[in-house]
């Protein structure tokens, strides 16, 4: 018997039992086969290069929602900056601005959006749920102010090609989310700002103690989280070739299901990218699913706020059983 055996340290098999994305991958994997079984075509080139677009999309902005949750906050405003974003992009490319010109003026507009939003919530003392609430009613607005309702047609080809385009038959949007993935990945497993956005998430009074400055944490979280929502709007734009001023319209649910359904703590202080990605992919797969199976429209809202409370209840009784141990 080996000297870990003997100290009684779980082996491999028990430690992928105990994981808490285990449920989620078992349902994508029984998902899938139903949905297999119910459509053939559900595993044809063309639905996985459908299904891969909206998971790249969905994860890139899940993972910048849950970095917010992990802190104990929330941000309600991704939908609202999402249609923002795609219509500022197309206003700006049919202004004749440069591609590279528009991407940078959307991230500026983005951290200032973050930044207003982490102003509010560490020096005035706004809950983050009323602030994003406030910022998503305000941002609806301004687009449709711009707009008047209409969209915003694209045609330039090299920013279509960020939503429509494939890389060995990848699309883009989901290498996107590798990348994404592995540099919060490493900021949050390797780097102190990592070890303080849980630390935040579990005790923001000790962690300001300990002299860690919180309001720095909070701020970066918000940040990266507009960001990201951002990027999701152009590439929802280029994707549709156009800016729509109805577009993101309860998105920030399927995010937050997204990251609590991959195992982040909806009260905070838990949650890894792994998990989250998983969580978009079963996201995503449930919207396939119901078009696939041909499931009306009307549905789909319904399904998504059953997700949202299983996937909270099944946090809350995750942190129950912590507690009891």
């Amino acid at each position: 018997m080996s000297d870990h055996a003997i100290a009684g340290e779980p082996s491999l098999l028990s430690r992928v039992a105990a994981a808490r994305e285990l449920p989620t991958v078992v349902a994508i994997a029984v998902l899938a086969l139903v949905i297999a079984i119910g459509n053939p075509s559900f595993l044809s080139l063309y639905n996985m290069q459908l299904l891969g677009k909206e998971v790249g999309v969905l994860g890139m902005m899940a993972i910048g929602e849950m970095v917010v949750i992990i802190t104990g906050g929330i941000d309600l405003s991704a939908g609202a900056v999402v249609a923002l974003t795609s219509v500022l992009a197309a206003m700006g490319l049919q202004a004749g601005i440069p591609v590279g010109l528009v991407v940078l003026g959307i991230v500026f507009v983005c951290v200032l959006i973050g930044l207003a939003h982490s102003f509010f919530i560490n020096t005035v003392g706004l809950a983050p749920f009323i602030i994003t609430l406030g910022t998503m009613s305000i941002l609806r607005g301004v687009v449709l102010v711009l707009t008047t309702g209409y969209p915003v047609k694209i045609t330039d080809p090299g920013f279509l090609l960020l939503g429509q385009g494939n890389l060995l038959g990848v699309p883009l949007q989901f290498i996107l989310l590798i990348v994404v993935a592995v540099i919060a990945g490493v900021a949050l497993t390797a780097t102190p700002f990592g070890r303080y956005v849980y630390t935040i998430g579990n005790n923001p009074v000790a962690t300001r103690l300990s002299g860690v400055r919180v309001s720095r944490v909070t701020t970066f979280a918000y940040v990266q989280a507009s960001v990201l929502f951002g990027l999701g709007g152009l590439v929802y734009a280029a994707r549709l070739g156009q800016g729509m001023p109805g577009i993101g319209n309860g998105l920030e649910l399927s995010l937050i299901a997204a990251a609590v359904i991959g195992g982040t703590s909806i009260t905070g202080g838990a949650g890894t990218v792994w998990g989250t990605a998983i969580g978009a992919v079963l996201i995503s797969l449930i919207m396939n699913a119901l078009n696939m199976l041909r499931v009306s429209y009307f549905w789909q809202d319904f399904v998504m706020g059953l997700v949202i409370v299983l996937a909270v209840m099944f946090d809350a009784l995750n942190r129950k059983r912590r507690v009891a141990r």
